[in-house]
């Protein structure tokens, strides 16, 4: 894993972006993504955790572009929980004709409700913290919030360290593409 990379994770609003090019059409990019995605419910969830093998992807697919994320087979909970993707890293792009094929620019970025989650959580820390300076609170209770918070937060970083991988090679097999460029962004 690139050392930048780690630190960059920490910040929930880090983007990774890449342009993918395939000499597929943006139809035959979308058939093909929606044929190995499965399109999950509320209903279907249930099947969804049980069926991962099937379908490793989840998410929606357009003619326009996609969402996806890793799904996680409850199948074999010890896998299951070793490669659990506990912050919700998604890939979204939009497909791109360009004349011999489509362009794929594609960002990958924790979904928007962890990311909300993550800033309630510090949030409330730092209450913790405001607390404990005016002596409301013994000073062990912010540092013990932090500490196990801290490293809940660095458990689920590497835990879902190489999900953005996972994503990108599914889109690489999937439409056969190939990179064109890639950086990171540190804030949206």
């Amino acid at each position: 894993m690139n050392r930048g990379k780690v630190f960059t994770r920490l910040n929930p609003f880090a983007t990774e972006r890449q342009v993918l090019f395939t000499q597929l059409t943006p139809a035959e990019c979308s058939e093909r993504l929606a044929a190995r995605t499965f399109r999950a419910g509320i209903i279907d969830i249930y099947e969804a955790l049980f069926s991962a093998e099937r379908y490793p992807i989840y998410g929606s697919v357009s003619e326009r572009g996609f969402t996806l994320g890793r799904l996680v087979s409850l199948r074999y909970p010890i896998d299951g929980w070793l490669h659990a993707d506990m912050l919700h890293i998604k890939a979204r792009g939009r497909f791109i004709s360009r004349g011999s094929g489509t362009s794929l620019p594609v960002s990958i970025s924790f979904h928007p409700v962890a990311v909300f989650l993550v800033l309630i959580i510090w949030g409330f820390g730092v209450g913790l913290v405001v607390l404990a300076i005016q002596r409301l609170l013994p000073a062990f209770v912010p540092v013990g919030f932090f500490v196990l918070w801290g490293g809940a937060y660095i458990l689920f970083l590497l835990q879902s360290r190489d999900v953005d991988k996972f994503l990108l090679n599914f889109l690489r097999e999937t439409l056969e593409a190939k990179e064109m460029e890639q950086h990171w962004r540190s804030s949206r």
